[in-house]
């Protein structure tokens, strides 16, 4: 049922005969092709399904995850027979009444999920679970029967836990590949049902010799890897020797059968396979001598799990990019199938393959609206019905509806002519394949695979060896000669890749056309980084010399593979906008390349707390002015229709920061009269003297709760800083070379400003205390020194400013890394350009008034933590909060800002 294009819920419709509250396996037919729904965007979802053969009157919400056939009559809403239409006419007319429906009536059918004692659970988390879930998934099932067959004496490719488990996780992920991939040709009814063949077969054998089943899998692999090759169906010599247990493969065979799956491929599109799959390869198989289990790769357990990029966000970036392409390709004048075919497009870190598959989309739908535009264009000029050449029937046809569509050949030559990626996994690499091929078959119909295979005598869709590889994306095979001592696992871990030898349209084009994704986010200091590649990559890229991370290293690497004017767009952190040892690398992008814009999208991983932004970039002319959007309040359809172009960043005076809206008066600086330190690093492997082991760093063997000897000194964290207020010291610390990374220790004595690095936010301030007493002070913690001794007058004054509202707006304004939500730390050097009045010019009674009421917040502090009552809190705070509001507002008037300026700073504008 249909209202205002959006389908409102589905009606399967029966024989009277039948009784639709035994036969459960239509009530699942329905049940199963509506929950899939849950999917999609939330316009395509169908939460309700309608079973009815007018006799029975069943409506079920289908937004649950069913478990079986026994539990599906729980989920049913209304359950009527034709004796209650006249008794319930209200309740009919209340429900589903053409109006009634528009203003949401069916919304009150939605059953609580208090009630039926379960959360709702999407189809593609459900369905990861089954494929995952550490106790009852398929993957541990199959996992544990195929380590039970391996040879107690394996061969030597197989020695090893290490080399186990890598063989385990490779065949199982291969078997549950082939499944998946028959689930979705039977799903869309390109296929008939061999999982359902093969069980019935299986069911008229009697005695099964074991290993029968998996025997049967085999012969079916082999048939149909003579229509769908690309590698999934692909005999694997070793892969396909393991043996599995009749009971465990059927176990898992049944799961796939139609009757049994809640889940209909018809319309679970296959992105979300791809993101289902980003999740499954964060795990493999971990085996040891008696057991196999699944674990987190280090890696991903690191960075807290796996963080597939959204699909709005990968649709942006092939808009930005691919779309970009064929746009420019339009104005140079008509464009050629050929055209479309000569477009190269790669993701060097392609994962499950979520930017190809779109990009691969992009292409197929641009080539069909070209096709539609074409055969309307004839039909106005001649007035007839369409008539094709014969060698525009190869690539385009019209259904029995008169609807244009793309034959497989044109899909086949647009994935294999066009979609390239790489990935060091070997696993994502199988992925993106099995993807890429399934993306290749949509909108095909049984006839046509076959018509196709007949006539071009070619596999459907085509192999993908030569464009989706497995490989290191920034390690070349020159790593070889002769500078770096590789063995075995060291070469297993590096794979060097060679971008010429491997991609000929690579070469014979220069570079591709566009270069998309989301490359890794590993850092240096996280010690995932391989030593011998620290070491190879020295030198070889600009972001490689300090505090290497590979996001910086992706986009380097991709700026080369691209051709002159090629498209460039990958979502990373905002780090590089704003860090020192970035500088470099953004003198590189900035003067170097034209950078288009750059989409701030914040923290739009679920669950991570790393902060993105959206780079677009083209190989060219630098440009003088980028476009800088950033969103306020996210939601996907802004990404589709951005209006608000709020800031361009002018790159003027070799100066790459960004330069944003607010204007502020042409003063001084504080690093006119301040200069500014980090604080303390006291414990890092290896640092120090003597060196430092990781039992001294767990031990802290260098703090004390009380002061041990003269070395001793009171030592603060950046919990124990609040606005000024400092708590009681209750730590010391051995202070001297013993440390990591000491200071001068001249930093850390006579009156001096003290702030947090991490930014209060809500409204965005500093936590800023004054340090008279000798007192050593962490990194997260920054001190401010006077850099003449006549500027000393001025500490009282500057704390002021600084613990000022208005001083929080313009340095989280000015500095990209505060604009991150979770421990947004302050970067120095931005610190010393804010704009502060001429500390010189400043007025001896304002000097003295604001001095004063540091002075006094001070005092007002140090009450606060002494045992009084809770009246003599509130006055106190009270005269806290009138000093706090004196003194912004004698910021404010320093800074002469408007009325409406004002407003804004507060949040009021």
């Amino acid at each position: 049922m249909q209202l205002e294009n959006k389908r409102r819920f589905y009606i399967e419709a029966k024989h009277t005969k039948y009784d639709l509250h035994i036969r459960t396996d239509y009530i699942w037919q329905a049940y199963s092709y509506s929950y899939s729904t849950q999917v999609r965007p939330q316009y395509e979802k169908v939460d309700f399904a309608l079973l009815t053969d007018f006799e029975e009157f069943r409506f079920f919400d289908c937004t649950f995850p069913v478990k079986n056939h026994e539990t599906l009559n729980n989920y049913c809403v209304l359950d009527w027979t034709f004796k209650d239409y006249i008794k319930n006419f209200d309740k009919l007319w209340e429900y589903f009444e053409k109006e009634n429906v528009r203003n949401g009536s069916l919304d009150k059918l939605y059953i609580s999920e208090k009630k039926i004692k379960e959360n709702r659970i999407p189809p593609d988390r459900a369905f990861l679970k089954d494929l995952d879930d550490e106790k009852n998934g398929w993957r541990i099932k199959l996992a544990k029967d195929v380590k039970k067959y391996l040879s107690p004496d394996p061969s030597p490719k197989r020695r090893g836990e290490e080399a186990e488990a890598e063989f385990i996780t490779q065949t199982v992920q291969l078997i549950l590949d082939r499944f998946i991939f028959i689930k979705v040709l039977v799903d869309r009814e390109i296929e008939e049902d061999y999982i359902e063949k093969i069980v019935n077969k299986l069911k008229s054998i009697k005695d099964k010799e074991e290993g029968i089943v998996y025997e049967e899998c085999k012969d079916v692999f082999e048939q149909l890897d003579k229509t769908y090759n690309g590698s999934i169906f692909t005999r694997r010599t070793e892969l396909d020797a393991v043996r599995v247990s009749n009971k465990v493969l059927l176990d898992v065979l049944k799961d796939f059968l139609s009757q049994n799956s809640r889940y209909n491929f018809k319309v679970i599109p296959i992105e979300i396979l791809g993101t289902i799959y980003e999740q499954f390869l964060g795990k493999v198989v971990i085996t040891t001598a008696k057991q196999a289990k699944i674990d987190y790769k280090p890696e991903v357990r690191k960075a807290g799990g796996v963080y597939y990029t959204p699909a709005y966000i990968v649709d942006y970036i092939v808009k930005k990019t691919v779309e970009e392409k064929l746009r420019n390709l339009a104005l140079k004048g008509e464009v050629k199938i050929q055209d479309i075919l000569e477009i190269k497009i790669c993701d060097p870190a392609c994962g499950s393959g979520s930017f190809l598959i779109s990009a691969y989309s992009a292409l197929i739908q641009w080539t069909l609206e070209y096709f539609r535009k074409k055969i309307e264009s004839a039909n106005v000029r001649t007035g007839l019905k369409p008539v094709l050449t014969k060698e525009e029937k190869t690539l385009v046809y019209l259904d029995n509806d008169g609807n244009i569509r793309l034959t497989s050949k044109i899909k086949r030559d647009i994935l294999k002519s066009c979609i390239y990626g790489v990935d060091i996994d070997p696993q994502a690499v199988e992925v993106t394949k099995m993807s890429l091929s399934l993306k290749a078959l949509e909108n095909t119909n049984h006839y046509e695979v076959y018509n196709e295979r007949t006539l071009f005598h070619t596999t459907i869709p085509p192999p993908l060896e030569g464009n989706i590889k497995c490989g290191n994306s920034l390690i070349g095979m020159d790593i070889y000669d002769g500078k770096l001592q590789l063995n075995d696992s060291v070469e297993k871990i590096l794979k060097p890749f060679d971008w010429n030898s491997e991609f000929l349209v690579f070469k014979e084009k220069q570079g591709f056309d566009v270069v998309i994704g989301n490359p890794p986010y590993i850092h240096q200091r996280d010690n995932m980084i391989n030593e011998i590649i620290i070491e190879y990559l020295k030198g070889k890229f600009i972001s490689s010399n300090f505090r290497q991370n590979t996001y910086t290293l992706f986009v380097e690497k991709s700026l080369t593979l691209l051709n002159e004017n090629g498209y460039f767009s990958f979502i990373i952190p905002n780090y590089f906008l704003s860090t020192d040892f970035d500088k470099k690398f953004r003198e590189l992008l900035f003067t170097k390349n034209k950078v288009i814009s750059i989409l701030d999208v914040k923290n739009v991983f679920e669950q991570a707390t790393v902060f993105c932004v959206i780079f677009v970039m083209q190989k060219g002319k630098p440009s003088n002015f980028i476009s800088y959007f950033e969103r306020k309040t996210f939601l996907p359809a802004l990404l589709n229709n951005i209006t608000d172009e709020k800031k361009f960043i002018p790159l003027e005076n070799n100066d790459y920061k960004l330069s944003f809206g607010q204007i502020t008066k042409k003063f001084k600086t504080i690093g006119d009269f301040f200069k500014t330190y980090m604080g303390i690093v006291p414990y890092r492997i290896g640092y120090g003297i003597p060196k430092q082991t990781k039992k001294l760093i767990q031990e802290k063997s260098y703090n004390s709760s009380k002061k041990e000897n003269n070395h001793y000194l009171p030592y603060y964290t950046a919990s124990d800083i609040g606005f000024f207020e400092i708590k009681r010291n209750k730590e010391f610390i051995k202070y001297g070379n013993n440390l990591a990374e000491p200071r001068n220790l001249n930093v850390f004595s006579d009156q001096r400003i003290v702030i947090q690095r991490i930014i209060a936010l809500n409204p965005p301030r500093l936590k800023t205390n004054i340090f008279t007493d000798k007192a050593v002070v962490n990194s997260d913690l920054i001190t401010i020194k006077p850099i003449k001794k006549e500027y000393e007058k001025f500490v009282l004054f500057l704390a002021a400013i600084v613990s000022s509202k208005y001083f929080g707006y313009l340095l989280y304004n000015n500095n990209i890394n505060l604009q991150r939500s979770i421990y947004p730390k302050i970067n120095m050097k931005t610190l010393l350009s804010i704009e502060i009045p001429d500390l010189l010019r400043i007025a001896d009674d304002t000097l003295k008034k604001v001095s004063n009421i540091v002075d006094n917040t001070i005092e007002l502090k140090r009450k606060l933590t002494n045992n009084i009552s809770e009246p003599e809190k509130a006055q106190l705070l009270r005269k806290i909060k009138y000093f706090d509001d004196n003194l912004n507002s004698i910021v404010y008037q320093l800074y002469e800002l408007t009325p409406e300026e004002i407003k804004i700073v507060e949040g009021k504008g």
